[in-house]
C-alpha cells in the first residue's frame, strides 16, 4: 500500500467545542478502535480457510517442540503433537474470534476525507452545514503520519488463517487491506486513514492543520468563538473560509471571512 501525503479533511459539529480545541489548540486528534466505527463491516475481513494445512501443522509441531525443549512445555510423542496442532489450527471459532480481537486491540484509526466538498459529510458529520470542515497536509507534517487511502469494494477483504501459521509477511498484507477496505455504499466519503500506535489523543505537527471552512449555516456565535480560538493559537494562525453552494452548480465554493488571519486582500475561490 502507498502511503498518502496530500490534503485530507475532518468535518466536526460546533457542538463538540472542547474536541475541536484540543485539535485546533492542542494539535491533537482523535484515534478510535474500530469497534467505535459506524460501520459494522469495518476491519472485519472475511475470514478464509485456504493455505496448506500440512504445511501449517508441519510448522506448529516445530514451534511446538522448540518449547519443549526450553522446558516451556510437557514433553509430547510426534503423534501427540500433530493431534495438537491440527486441533489448535482447525478451531474456527476460536481463531476466527482471535482475528476480530487483534484487528480491534491493533488498529488505531483517525478517518479523514479527500474532499471537502461532499454535501452528505457536510450533512452527516457537520450538522447539515451548521458545522466546519478542518483541512490538513499531511505533506507538511514531519514526519508524515502513516495514512492511506481507503479502497472500496463490493466484496469483503479475505484473509487466510491458514497461512497465517507460515507465511506471516503474506497475512500481514492481508490484515493491511482489511483495515483499509470498506464496502462501496461509502465511496463517497472519499476516505483517508491516519494510523497512531495508541488510541485517544495524539499528537500532530502544528504546521499540519492548514485552513479551515465553516458551514454556510454556521451561527455567527460559533464563528467568532471559532475566530478567538484561532487568533490564540501559541505558534500560527490558520485562514478561515466559508464553504458557500455555488451560484450555478450543487458543487462548493470557498469564501474568505472578512477579517481573519492570513486572509487579507485574497478573492472568492471557486472550487465546485
Amino acid at each position: 500500500m502507498k502511503q498518502y501525503k496530500g490534503k485530507c479533511y475532518k468535518y466536526r459539529t460546533f457542538s463538540c467545542k472542547p474536541w475541536l480545541e484540543d485539535i485546533i489548540l492542542g494539535n491533537r486528534l482523535w484515534f478510535s478502535r474500530p469497534t467505535a466505527f459506524n460501520d459494522p463491516y469495518d476491519c472485519q475481513p472475511a475470514p478464509v480457510w485456504e493455505g496448506d494445512f500440512s504445511k501449517a501443522v508441519k510448522l506448529m509441531v516445530e514451534s511446538m517442540r522448540a518449547l519443549i525443549a526450553q522446558g516451556k512445555s510437557p514433553s509430547y510423542s510426534q503423534k501427540e503433537l500433530e493431534r495438537k496442532a491440527r486441533t489448535l489450527i482447525w478451531d474456527r471459532e476460536r481463531v476466527e474470534q482471535a482475528l476480530r480481537d487483534g484487528l480491534n486491540e491493533s488498529a488505531r484509526v483517525c478517518c479523514m476525507s479527500k474532499s471537502w466538498q461532499s454535501l452528505p459529510q457536510w450533512a452527516y458529520y457537520a450538522d447539515n452545514g451548521s458545522g466546519l470542515c478542518l483541512e490538513f497536509n499531511l505533506g507538511k507534517a514531519k514526519p508524515v503520519p502513516p495514512a492511506f487511502e481507503v479502497v472500496y469494494s463490493d466484496d469483503r477483504p479475505k484473509v487466510d488463517l491458514v497461512g497465517y501459521w507460515y507465511d506471516p509477511d503474506k497475512y500481514m498484507d492481508e490484515v493491511k487491506r482489511a483495515i483499509t477496505t470498506k464496502s462501496s455504499d461509502w465511496s463517497y466519503e472519499s476516505e483517508v486513514r491516519l494510523f497512531a500506535s495508541r488510541s485517544g489523543a495524539c499528537p500532530f505537527p502544528e504546521a499540519m492543520l492548514t485552513r479551515i471552512l465553516v458551514g454556510q449555516k454556521a451561527a455567527k456565535a460559533d464563528v467568532e468563538w471559532l475566530r478567538d480560538l484561532v487568533a490564540s493559537r501559541a505558534l500560527d494562525t490558520v485562514p478561515i473560509y466559508s464553504a458557500q453552494i455555488c451560484r450555478q452548480t450543487f458543487g462548493l465554493e470557498q469564501v474568505p471571512l472578512p477579517g481573519s488571519e492570513r486572509v487579507g486582500l485574497e478573492s472568492r475561490v471557486a472550487i465546485g
